[in-house]
């Protein structure tokens, strides 16, 4: 069984799709991504939706790493609308 392995791609939609491109070389059963796919960064819509059509179309797995736990803790913040806990935008955490 040939798996594909990526990782921490942080929204740069440039390189997911060169190494998607270069696995896709040697046929791969199965693809397993581990987290850190998006960031505060250009291309996180086009990185998810990338993301989201690759997985209709190739058995993948999807694990979640801190900055996905970084987002779902943020959609808490604002859901309460409280001011602590807010997003830092530029920062490598998501907190100062």
């Amino acid at each position: 069984m040939k798996i594909g392995i990526l990782s921490d791609i942080h929204s740069n939609i440039i390189a997911l799709k060169a190494c998607v491109s270069y696995m896709r070389s040697i046929p791969r059963d199965e693809y397993l991504f581990l987290g850190d796919y998006v960031s505060d960064t250009p291309y996180t819509r086009e990185t998810m939706d990338f993301l989201y059509d690759f997985s209709a179309k190739h058995n993948c797995l999807f694990l979640r790493e801190n900055r996905e736990d970084y987002m779902l803790e943020q959609k808490k913040v604002v859901e309460r609308g409280a001011e602590d806990g807010r997003w830092r935008w530029g920062s490598a955490a998501g907190r100062a």
